[in-house]
């Protein structure tokens, strides 16, 4: 009931949203100040493995605390920031649960990582999603599956979903998922070049709806695609993901400092 009802609202609310450009006049001028907490959060967890891939060691919460560790290890590094992880360990987490974790911490950016799986195995790629509604069936599939597991009832996601068309954080949230797109597909790219770049998505994933700062989730590849499976369970995979993503952060934050 939950996937059928969140996808009648995507379908019907969508016009209003998406590739219009009436959408400008209901985003607010964000505060620029400086990024200085970012929230990682390495999806599934504990009881929720997620799918699993080409062997036994392709397990997707494991895949994703990998490259979450990773990201999070190079920004403390490069940038001196302060990194929050929603796990650190193999821990159950709800989305209520894990954007609780970075708005309690006042974190200024959320990035959460994701392996991504499909009926069809020979769909293949990277991407990342940012909030907003959308008309496209994957997406909105994408959506139902990831909040199917919130303990969020209906009313509450469509009060969500009527003030996203007042979310201050819209423009960062693209922004941000451009510069990390961008960056891991250019990372990635230069050793696997037959990597597909799926691009930048939109969907109303409960993770961002309920964030209260820039978000996105980015599906770093198909585990149920056998080449790439085993490319999500290689360390070079996982580092060259980890250094896109951090690449792309730093991206956004300059890019961000010159926008009026």
């Amino acid at each position: 009931m939950l996937r059928l009802t969140i996808s009648i609202i995507c379908i019907c609310l969508a016009p209003i949203l998406c590739n219009s450009q009436e959408n400008n006049k209901f985003i607010r001028p964000v505060p620029q100040h400086e990024i200085e907490v970012i929230a990682i959060d390495p999806g599934f967890g504990g009881n929720e493995s997620g799918p699993v891939g080409c062997d036994a060691s392709a397990i997707a919460k494991n895949i994703n605390l990998q490259i979450a560790k990773r990201v999070a290890d190079r920004i403390r590094k490069e940038f001196g920031h302060k990194v929050i992880l929603t796990r650190e360990i193999d821990a159950s987490l709800t989305p209520e649960e894990r954007t609780t974790i970075a708005n309690t911490n006042n974190a200024d950016l959320y990035i959460s990582i994701h392996v991504n799986a499909s009926e069809n195995f020979s769909a293949s790629g990277i991407e990342t999603f940012c909030l907003n509604l959308t008309p496209d069936k994957d997406a909105i599939k994408i959506a139902a599956q990831e909040n199917a597991t919130s303990t969020k009832n209906i009313a509450d996601l469509q009060s969500i979903l009527t003030d996203l068309m007042h979310n201050a954080e819209l423009h960062e949230s693209k922004l941000l998922a451009k510069t990390i797109q961008e960056n891991i597909y250019r990372q990635a790219k230069l050793v696997y070049p037959s990597l597909k770049n799926r691009g930048v998505k939109q969907a109303p994933l409960y993770v961002l709806l309920a964030s209260q700062m820039p978000a996105v989730v980015i599906y770093t590849g198909f585990i149920t695609n056998e080449n790439e499976c085993k490319l999500l369970v290689s360390q070079k995979y996982q580092e060259l993901i980890s250094i896109g993503i951090v690449e792309g952060i730093r991206t956004f934050i300059n890019e961000r400092r010159t926008q009026p």
